[in-house]
């Protein structure tokens, strides 16, 4: 049960549910490490896998850890969970979810500065999930894939990564965290100078406007804190001050998530 309620959860820092499950919850993650009702459940999952001896149940219960780790910021955590999940893919043969721990386990890399060992990783494991992995977890890897190339300024790079998951999820029907991928493409591209800040901006609203549409709220708030960055940076301070104070009063309905930390923190700058 525990393991159903962990892919029931809807938005944990952004990783949104599947619109093929009804009902949304979101979790309130601690602003630091661990706790948080999704790293409860995660460890759960993992925990009741274990009891069972069924290594199946347990390769999803790693592919789903890491991830929240990952948006509660907890990368040591994450990259443990992703080492897991590499290590029983490997020995119990279950090739459709070894890449996304190669992807996890990368990125982790390059954030502790293993750049050049990290990328390879993440490229060995997207090149591994896009010939394995389920068609609709295709858009998370791929963003992921591409946060780190964007961490290592492979602005270009992360922009065709991003861009070659549109027609396969759109063939597919894969609507799940597409205002990601299409956040992280628009600012690919506007970083390596394709496209103008005013297209950057065009494209990220409308990411926004789908993740409302969606109630994918931790993805409406980074896309719109996205914009206001970019609108900051275009010397449009009062419009940015606008679409922030909107995230901002998100809160006053009882949410307490990082991305609305991340606005209120653009918001303060601007004060």
């Amino acid at each position: 049960d525990d393991g159903i309620r962990l892919g029931r959860l809807g938005e944990v820092g952004g990783v949104e549910e599947p619109a093929n499950i009804g009902g949304k919850v979101v979790v309130l993650p601690p602003r630091e490490g661990g706790g948080g009702e999704a790293v409860e459940l995660a460890e759960s999952a993992i925990s009741l896998a274990r009891d069972l001896d069924h290594s199946f149940s347990l390769a999803v219960a790693y592919v789903w850890a890491p991830i929240v780790m990952l948006n509660v910021r907890n990368r040591a955590a994450a990259q443990a969970a992703a080492e897991h999940l590499i290590a029983v893919c490997d020995k119990h043969g279950i090739a459709q979810w070894m890449g996304a721990g190669q992807v996890i386990a990368g990125l982790c890399r390059v954030e502790q500065g293993a750049t050049d060992e990290g990328l390879k990783l993440v490229d060995q494991g997207l090149t591994a999930y896009l010939a394995r992995g389920p068609v609709g977890f295709r858009p998370m890897v791929a963003c992921i894939a591409a946060s780190a190339h964007r961490m290592a300024e492979n602005h270009n790079y992360a922009g065709s990564l991003l861009a070659q998951v549109l027609e396969p999820a759109a063939k597919a029907q894969v609507g799940w965290y597409m205002p990601e991928v299409q956040r992280q493409l628009a600012q690919s591209l506007r970083q390596s100078g394709q496209i103008s800040a005013e297209e950057a901006v065009a494209r990220i609203v409308g990411a926004a406007e789908l993740a409302r549409r969606q109630g994918a709220l931790t993805l409406q708030w980074r896309a719109v804190t996205a914009v206001a960055t970019l609108l900051v940076q275009e010397g449009r301070d009062a419009e940015a001050v606008l679409r922030l104070r909107k995230v901002s009063d998100e809160a006053d309905v009882g949410l307490d998530v990082l991305e609305i930390d991340d606005a209120r923190a653009l918001l303060a700058s601007l004060a």
